[in-house]
């Protein structure tokens, strides 16, 4: 334990505890940040890699610098003061600033991210932040509120023993920087209570799609059966699947106010792609979705080059179509021919951008959105 010695002076030992109180504040806030940030994002990235999801690590690489920051922050605005009590109100505060974070890091933070990454998708909502998500942000902001006044309480007895380990000279010891990663284990509380609300519904729609392609890459459609996954889309597209693949969560499903159903796209090498909608843990059924995007481009070239909109009389799934693409497809239809290739040009959540190339040079680029029903919002050309 440090205490003033015959030799040194009273305002030598007041500044190297000051000295040791900040640093060691500021420290034991920055670990929580990057232990929550771990705890919370850095496990999720893993499961999502592990199944081929798309951009599986950048909720994480999102979340965890602010989570650090803000953790370093308020570990220094309570190292200026040694007030148990402000200690516990400011911890309180970040508690539920560190539940609103883990609320929007996977939907309007990710969106803008994504956009200011590709300008086809710049403010665009691809994941919308709705009311299911904000009723859970603010439930996740409450509990946290409440581990952060524990962890306000804690700090301050954490800060004392770095103190009371630290060297004659004011220099922290080993002892003292493992009292620091006390915030390890509190930090698991608020880390689970953002996976059951928050990460939780995103993950398992895609964990039990990418399940049911694995197993039947792997272990063969027969595994599929035994294991009680849709056997019928084993059946049926399984000799398509083929690595590498990627999954992208679509959108849940708008008919109902909860995060219960869910639409994932399977991407496969070459042009063969996958929808499946699923409801809790089950895959409920999965679909040619590349053939119906061809087959829609389809339409709407013919609806340029005749006037005639095909979707609104075909039968299965139909499009609804802008009344800006309408007027684009009327005013350049002189530029289509009936000669021309489709490709899947990219796709971000629900977003897809489907490009065509004609035999006369021109290329049209148009953007579909949704699972049920699916829009097609935007049509733009140009020529190479």
């Amino acid at each position: 334990m440090n205490t003033v010695g015959t030799s040194d002076s009273a305002s030598q030992y007041e500044r190297n505890a000051a000295r040791v109180f900040r640093f060691a504040a500021i420290a034991f806030g920055a670990a929580f940040g990057l232990a929550f940030a771990l705890l919370t994002w850095g496990s999720d990235a893993v499961i999502l890699g592990i199944h081929h999801v798309d951009r599986a690590a950048l909720n994480l690489l999102i979340g965890l610098p602010v989570a650090v920051i803000l953790g370093a922050l308020t570990g220094y605005v309570t190292s200026l003061s040694s007030s148990v009590f402000l200690s516990v109100v400011f911890w309180g505060v970040t508690g539920g600033v560190f539940g609103i974070l883990a609320g929007h890091v996977p939907y309007d933070l990710r969106n803008w991210v994504i956009g200011w990454g590709d300008i086809r998708f710049r403010g665009l909502e691809i994941l919308p932040f709705a009311h299911s998500q904000e009723v859970r942000t603010l439930l996740a902001a409450l509990a946290l509120a409440f581990v952060g006044l524990v962890v306000g309480f804690v700090e301050m007895n954490v800060i004392e023993r770095v103190w009371d380990y630290a060297t004659p000279t004011g220099k922290l010891s080993v002892r003292s920087w493992l009292v620091l990663w006390v915030c390890i284990p509190l930090a698991l509380l608020p880390a689970l209570v953002v996976n059951s609300l928050i990460n939780q519904p995103l993950r398992l729609p895609l964990t039990r799609v990418g399940m049911l392609v694995e197993t039947t890459l792997v272990e063969g459609v027969e595994a599929v059966k035994q294991q009680g996954l849709n056997y019928a889309t084993a059946e049926r597209y399984g000799d398509r699947f083929a690595d590498p693949y990627t999954l992208h969560f679509v959108e849940f499903y708008a008919a109902t106010d909860t995060l219960y159903s869910a639409f994932v796209d399977v991407e496969f090498p070459g042009d063969f792609v996958m929808r499946c909608a699923t409801a809790g843990i089950y895959v409920n059924y999965c679909d040619d979705i590349s053939r119906r995007f061809s087959g829609w481009v389809d339409d709407l070239i013919h609806a340029g080059l005749t006037g005639e909109q095909r979707w609104l009389t075909g039968t299965g799934q139909r499009i609804k179509v802008s009344d800006g693409v309408l007027a684009w497809l009327d005013a350049n239809g002189g530029a289509l021919t009936e000669s021309f290739t489709v490709e899947r040009e990219g796709q971000q959540g629900g977003y897809v951008w489907m490009r065509t190339r004609f035999d006369n040079g021109f290329e049209m680029h148009c953007r579909f959105r949704g699972a049920a029903p699916i829009y097609v919002e935007e049509c733009v050309g140009s020529y190479p």
